[in-house]
């Protein structure tokens, strides 16, 4: 098991973390064993959720080039924040639906 979450990719940290819910699933473990492997999934679950971020904003920054062209992938520590704000300019804003509104 590596200990440095960071250097796993997404594919390793999502095999390790499939493995301890089998373990934690089986419920042939221990008390301790448990707790430990709980806490093990929770930090592999932020790291794949991590990396899905990054990801996800590399990808909206190539999908949000101007004019249908494709754009180099974002740079530097604020790239995944300035993608999401790029994809949050896109969003259509929807108007709350008012319950009174309902036709039934």
């Amino acid at each position: 098991m590596t200990d440095d979450l960071t250097q796993l990719t997404f594919e390793q940290a999502l095999e390790e973390l499939d493995s301890l819910i089998s373990r934690l699933e089986g419920g042939q473990i221990d008390l301790e064993a448990a707790v430990t492997a709980y806490s093990r999934g929770a930090e592999l679950a932020a790291h794949c959720s991590s990396l899905l971020d990054k990801t996800e904003a590399t990808i909206t920054q190539l999908v949000a080039g101007g004019a249908g062209t494709t754009e180099v992938p974002l740079r530097g520590a604020d790239a995944p924040a300035r993608a999401r704000a790029v994809a949050a300019d896109k969003r259509q804003v929807v108007a709350p639906v008012d319950p009174d509104d309902v036709p039934f």
